[in-house]
């Protein structure tokens, strides 16, 4: 499979997201520590990467989501605001929209007792 070459604008917002994504609340902030403006990001990002950024951003934020979920070391809410969801109910309306259940339920269905909340998050925040 041939892997896709960003430019060095999208790479960093990429790598901003992946790594940073509960520290920022939209789109526009993630722009002004790129030194661009929120539409030239949104223009570009979309063009490269087939999504807006703030799509992407709430993907990565729901995937780190089910990780925590997986597991029983934090609260809903707490998994919520460790995401960069500014609430439990928005990340709840959120969560069910994307995956047709909400966190309690992906938590009932597929926790396993054998996975802690990710090593590296959990160092960042504790």
């Amino acid at each position: 499979m041939e892997e896709k070459i960003y430019s060095p604008l999208i790479r960093e917002a990429l790598t901003l997201i992946d790594r940073e994504y509960a520290h920022y609340a939209g789109v526009q902030e993630i722009a002004a520590r790129l030194g661009v403006t929120k539409e030239h990001l949104v223009r570009s990002f979309r063009s490269a990467v087939g999504e807006s950024p703030g799509k992407y951003l709430t993907r990565v934020r729901l995937e780190n989501a089910c990780l925590y979920l997986r597991g029983r070391d934090y609260s809903v809410d707490f998994v919520a605001g460790l995401c960069g969801f500014s609430c439990g109910n928005y990340f709840d309306k959120v969560f069910r929209r994307a995956y047709g259940m909400t966190p309690l339920q992906y938590r009932a269905r597929y926790w396993d007792e054998n996975t802690p909340a990710p090593e590296a998050e959990r160092a960042t925040f504790l």
